[in-house]
């Protein structure tokens, strides 16, 4: 199936057709140029600016009739949205997830989240991260424990991106340490000793990024989990672990 191109056979099929249609006169060589240079090829883009998928999404959301459509129903037009091969696409599934049914979802919506990771529908840096910080991270705010445990253990799933998930999901939060919840610290310390002993570059800075974080809320656990796995960390992730702390993090 060439890149975008919806499956009919699936309810919501048409209408995201439709979206695509939209999204798709908005576009522009120059801007799909600029995103696809930026992402060294790992992500396909049409060349729609940020704002247009949000400003699209929003008034094709309301037009079709999803605002009261079945719960279940929302949840699968997101999840076919990331399914899609265009990064505008897959965003505009994230956007669906954050910015209009968040409220409805919870720690039983994980499996389908994973189940993305696994079927290579969230596989790029772009996607991956922004998946984690819009709906992972706020679910894990909104939840506390028992959703940052669920996500946590995604340290040890086989998909590199969902293994930097684990991680990344953590960090916007990690500046609060445990006032998040009892135990954050200790929690975002597990799921950086497990992701460090991964050598790919992505996990890596997972890693350093949520150790950076956490260095805002308690610097000596970082500095301490950085003595300890000196030898494991890459040059780039002991970087940015440290960054904070050194007085070298950008404000």
């Amino acid at each position: 199936m060439p890149p975008s191109e919806h499956d009919p056979t699936r309810p919501t099929g048409e209408a995201i057709h439709r979206l695509q249609a939209r999204l798709q006169e908005e576009a522009s060589d120059k801007t799909k140029e600029w995103w696809e240079r930026y992402m060294k090829g790992a992500a396909s883009f049409r060349g729609v600016p940020m704002s247009v998928t949000r400003s699209t999404l929003r008034s094709w959301y309301a037009e079709e009739g999803f605002e009261v459509a079945p719960a279940g129903d929302r949840k699968q037009l997101a999840l076919d949205l990331l399914a899609e091969s265009y990064s505008e696409d897959k965003l505009a599934g994230v956007l669906l997830l954050r910015e209009h049914i968040l409220a409805e979802l919870g720690v039983d919506d994980l499996p389908a989240f994973a189940a993305a990771f696994g079927a290579g529908h969230i596989a790029d840096w772009g996607v991956s991260d922004w998946f984690s910080v819009k709906v992972l991270s706020a679910l894990i705010e909104r939840d506390g424990r028992p959703t940052a445990e669920a996500i946590a253990a995604w340290k040890k799933s086989e998909p590199l991106w969902q293994r930097r998930a684990a991680a990344v999901a953590l960090a916007p939060l990690a500046p609060r340490g445990n006032d998040n919840f009892d135990g954050f610290v200790e929690l975002s310390i597990e799921v950086a000793r497990a992701n460090v002993r991964d050598k790919e570059r992505f996990m890596q800075t997972g890693v350093g990024w949520l150790l950076r974080e956490l260095s805002k809320a308690d610097p000596p656990m970082v500095q301490e989990f950085v003595r300890e796995h000196d030898s494991l960390l890459s040059r780039e992730a002991r970087r940015m672990a440290l960054a904070k702390i050194e007085g070298r993090g950008r404000r």
